[in-house]
């Protein structure tokens, strides 16, 4: 069982409820251009290498390694007090992109460059699903 995640939910909007509504199907997905095939994270409107506003959301391996990461022991808002101490991640997803995820169920001791991941989902509350990371 995962330690407590609290999420801190961002402005409503059509492109980060999508993003969102994914993990609750069990699905890691990003968006990626249709004309040049370029994976996109952060969700946007436009392709930022191509120019191109034909964009559709595609399903990753959920396969990925740690890239670097930082250990949070001093929460950084109220909200999250219950959730200290844990570890914020960049993550190199299989496909190419990099995203930023929580890691969970490891020590920080085993914590490397490299790690081998995959992702997982974590249920915060019966509306709110979140992918989050660990060890493969």
């Amino acid at each position: 069982m995962t330690k407590n995640l609290t999420f801190i939910k961002p402005a409503a909007s059509k492109l980060s409820d999508e993003f969102y509504g994914h993990f609750s199907r069990g699905k890691l997905c990003l968006q990626r251009c249709v004309d040049c095939r370029s994976w996109i994270h952060i969700p946007r409107e436009m392709c930022a290498r191509c120019g191109s506003f034909d964009l559709e959301w595609d399903e990753c391996s959920g396969r990925a390694e740690l890239f670097t990461w930082t250990e949070t022991i001093l929460a950084p808002l109220s909200t999250l007090n219950d959730d200290v101490p844990f570890t914020v991640a960049l993550v190199q997803l299989e496909e190419g992109p990099r995203v930023v995820s929580r890691i969970v169920n490891v020590e920080s001791s085993e914590l490397a460059s490299g790690l081998k991941l995959k992702v997982r989902f974590d249920k915060v509350d019966q509306n709110i699903t979140l992918a989050t990371f660990e060890p493969a």
